[in-house]
Protein backbone atom coordinates (compact mmCIF):
# COMPACT_ATOMS: atom_id res chain seq x y z
CA UNK A 1 0.00 0.00 0.00
CA UNK A 2 0.90 3.55 -0.97
CA UNK A 3 0.96 6.59 1.81
CA UNK A 4 -2.45 7.67 0.39
CA UNK A 5 -4.26 4.33 0.75
CA UNK A 6 -3.15 4.17 4.12
CA UNK A 7 -4.01 7.56 4.98
CA UNK A 8 -7.90 7.58 3.22
CA UNK A 9 -8.06 3.96 5.52
CA UNK A 10 -7.16 5.52 8.84
CA UNK A 11 -10.07 8.34 9.74
CA UNK A 12 -7.83 10.42 11.90
CA UNK A 13 -5.44 10.93 9.27
CA UNK A 14 -8.17 12.00 6.82
CA UNK A 15 -9.92 14.23 9.11
CA UNK A 16 -6.67 16.23 9.76
CA UNK A 17 -5.93 16.33 6.16
CA UNK A 18 -9.36 17.09 5.07
CA UNK A 19 -9.07 20.05 8.10
CA UNK A 20 -5.75 20.83 6.98
CA UNK A 21 -7.28 21.39 3.55
CA UNK A 22 -10.17 23.40 4.46
CA UNK A 23 -7.62 26.07 7.04
CA UNK A 24 -5.84 26.55 3.74
CA UNK A 25 -8.47 27.07 1.61
CA UNK A 26 -10.32 29.61 4.36
CA UNK A 27 -6.91 31.30 4.66
CA UNK A 28 -6.29 31.95 1.16
CA UNK A 29 -9.83 33.17 0.39
CA UNK A 30 -9.28 35.50 2.83
CA UNK A 31 -5.58 36.80 1.95
CA UNK A 32 -7.08 36.88 -1.68
CA UNK A 33 -10.40 38.02 -1.64
CA UNK A 34 -11.78 39.40 2.08
CA UNK A 35 -8.35 41.20 2.80
CA UNK A 36 -8.09 43.43 -0.27
CA UNK A 37 -11.81 44.33 -0.11
CA UNK A 38 -11.21 45.36 3.99
CA UNK A 39 -8.15 47.74 2.41
CA UNK A 40 -10.47 49.38 -0.44
CA UNK A 41 -13.06 49.55 2.49
CA UNK A 42 -10.82 51.64 4.90
CA UNK A 43 -9.21 54.19 2.17
CA UNK A 44 -13.12 54.82 0.98
CA UNK A 45 -13.74 55.29 5.33
CA UNK A 46 -10.78 57.61 5.42
CA UNK A 47 -11.69 59.57 1.99
CA UNK A 48 -15.55 59.83 3.04
CA UNK A 49 -14.06 61.41 6.71
CA UNK A 50 -11.72 63.96 4.27
CA UNK A 51 -14.97 65.05 2.53
CA UNK A 52 -16.81 65.33 5.71
CA UNK A 53 -14.17 67.30 7.53
CA UNK A 54 -14.49 69.34 3.86
CA UNK A 55 -18.04 69.99 4.34
CA UNK A 56 -18.42 70.71 7.96
CA UNK A 57 -14.48 73.03 8.13
CA UNK A 58 -16.78 75.20 5.34
CA UNK A 59 -13.40 75.48 2.98
CA UNK A 60 -14.17 74.88 -0.54
CA UNK A 61 -12.03 73.03 -3.11
CA UNK A 62 -10.46 75.82 -4.51
CA UNK A 63 -8.96 77.34 -1.53
CA UNK A 64 -7.81 73.40 -0.25
CA UNK A 65 -6.03 73.25 -4.32
CA UNK A 66 -4.46 76.83 -3.68
CA UNK A 67 -3.20 75.79 -0.44
CA UNK A 68 -1.48 72.30 -2.03
CA UNK A 69 -0.25 74.55 -5.01
CA UNK A 70 1.28 76.88 -2.63
CA UNK A 71 2.92 73.97 -0.54
CA UNK A 72 4.13 72.53 -3.54
CA UNK A 73 5.94 75.70 -4.39
CA UNK A 74 7.79 76.13 -1.23
CA UNK A 75 8.93 72.55 -1.39
CA UNK A 76 9.81 73.46 -5.12
CA UNK A 77 11.43 76.37 -3.50
CA UNK A 78 13.09 74.26 -0.92
CA UNK A 79 14.91 71.84 -3.83
CA UNK A 80 15.74 74.28 -5.87
CA UNK A 81 15.96 78.12 -4.20
CA UNK A 82 15.04 80.80 -6.65
CA UNK A 83 17.03 79.32 -9.26
CA UNK A 84 13.88 76.86 -10.59
CA UNK A 85 12.95 78.84 -14.07
CA UNK A 86 16.91 80.48 -14.57
CA UNK A 87 18.39 79.57 -17.82
CA UNK A 88 21.70 78.06 -17.38
CA UNK A 89 23.36 81.32 -18.33
CA UNK A 90 21.44 83.08 -15.74
CA UNK A 91 21.67 80.72 -13.16
CA UNK A 92 25.17 80.69 -13.20
CA UNK A 93 25.15 84.21 -12.96
CA UNK A 94 22.72 84.09 -10.05
CA UNK A 95 25.16 81.57 -8.01
CA UNK A 96 27.99 83.66 -8.62
CA UNK A 97 25.89 86.43 -7.27
CA UNK A 98 24.49 84.81 -4.17
CA UNK A 99 28.02 83.21 -3.55
CA UNK A 100 29.94 86.65 -3.03
CA UNK A 101 26.62 88.28 -0.83
CA UNK A 102 27.43 84.89 1.73
CA UNK A 103 30.80 85.55 1.51
CA UNK A 104 30.83 89.23 2.00
CA UNK A 105 28.21 88.27 4.92
CA UNK A 106 30.68 85.87 6.49
CA UNK A 107 33.97 88.13 5.87
CA UNK A 108 35.36 85.85 3.73
CA UNK A 109 37.69 86.65 0.35
CA UNK A 110 36.17 84.86 -2.62
CA UNK A 111 39.46 84.44 -4.39
CA UNK A 112 38.57 82.34 -7.31
CA UNK A 113 35.29 81.18 -9.22
CA UNK A 114 35.66 79.46 -12.04
CA UNK A 115 32.10 77.75 -13.46
CA UNK A 116 32.24 74.50 -15.23
CA UNK A 117 29.47 72.30 -17.51
CA UNK A 118 28.38 68.96 -15.86
CA UNK A 119 27.25 65.82 -16.85
CA UNK A 120 23.67 64.77 -17.88
CA UNK A 121 22.14 62.82 -14.64
CA UNK A 122 18.80 61.49 -15.16
CA UNK A 123 16.47 64.43 -15.93
CA UNK A 124 19.29 67.25 -14.68
CA UNK A 125 22.37 68.84 -15.94
CA UNK A 126 24.89 69.40 -13.75
CA UNK A 127 26.97 73.07 -13.25
CA UNK A 128 30.07 72.63 -11.54
CA UNK A 129 31.51 75.83 -9.79
CA UNK A 130 35.24 75.25 -8.74
CA UNK A 131 35.82 77.93 -5.50
CA UNK A 132 38.79 79.23 -3.73
CA UNK A 133 37.63 81.47 -0.47
CA UNK A 134 39.77 82.72 2.44
CA UNK A 135 39.41 83.41 5.78
CA UNK A 136 39.47 82.29 9.81
CA UNK A 137 38.01 78.95 10.32
CA UNK A 138 34.65 80.22 11.65
CA UNK A 139 33.91 82.56 9.12
CA UNK A 140 34.78 79.77 6.75
CA UNK A 141 32.07 76.93 9.03
CA UNK A 142 29.72 79.80 8.70
CA UNK A 143 30.19 80.43 4.82
CA UNK A 144 29.47 76.56 4.45
CA UNK A 145 26.35 76.88 6.49
CA UNK A 146 24.78 79.37 4.65
CA UNK A 147 25.79 78.02 1.51
CA UNK A 148 22.70 75.41 1.35
CA UNK A 149 20.49 77.79 2.73
CA UNK A 150 21.02 80.63 0.57
CA UNK A 151 21.61 78.64 -3.22
CA UNK A 152 19.07 75.31 -2.35
CA UNK A 153 20.34 71.99 -3.20
CA UNK A 154 24.03 71.67 -4.14
CA UNK A 155 26.38 68.90 -3.50
CA UNK A 156 30.28 69.67 -2.49
CA UNK A 157 32.34 67.29 -4.85
CA UNK A 158 35.79 68.07 -3.68
CA UNK A 159 36.86 69.74 -0.64
CA UNK A 160 40.31 71.22 0.58
CA UNK A 161 41.91 73.32 3.63
CA UNK A 162 44.72 74.84 3.34
CA UNK A 163 46.84 77.61 5.46
CA UNK A 164 47.83 80.95 3.87
CA UNK A 165 49.03 82.97 6.44
CA UNK A 166 48.59 84.01 10.16
CA UNK A 167 46.90 87.67 10.97
CA UNK A 168 46.82 88.52 14.75
CA UNK A 169 47.92 84.60 15.61
CA UNK A 170 44.61 83.38 13.71
CA UNK A 171 45.28 81.35 10.69
CA UNK A 172 43.73 82.37 7.31
CA UNK A 173 42.85 79.85 5.48
CA UNK A 174 41.86 78.72 2.53
CA UNK A 175 39.21 76.57 0.84
CA UNK A 176 39.03 75.45 -2.35
CA UNK A 177 35.94 73.46 -3.32
CA UNK A 178 34.00 72.27 -6.28
CA UNK A 179 30.53 72.26 -5.56
CA UNK A 180 27.60 70.71 -7.85
CA UNK A 181 24.37 72.39 -8.54
CA UNK A 182 21.53 70.41 -10.32
CA UNK A 183 19.12 72.44 -13.12
CA UNK A 184 16.00 70.48 -14.52
CA UNK A 185 16.29 69.56 -18.07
Amino acid sequence: MNMIDSAISDPRQARLAFGLLLLLIVTLSFVYIVYPRIKEYQGTKKVRSNLVLVVEDGRELPGQLAEMTAEVNSLGKTLHGDMAHLSMEKMEAYIIERLQKISWRNEVELAGIKPKAGNTVHVFREILFDIEIRGDYMNLVRWLQELNSEIGFIVINRFQFLPVRYVDQVPILSLKLTIVSYKAI
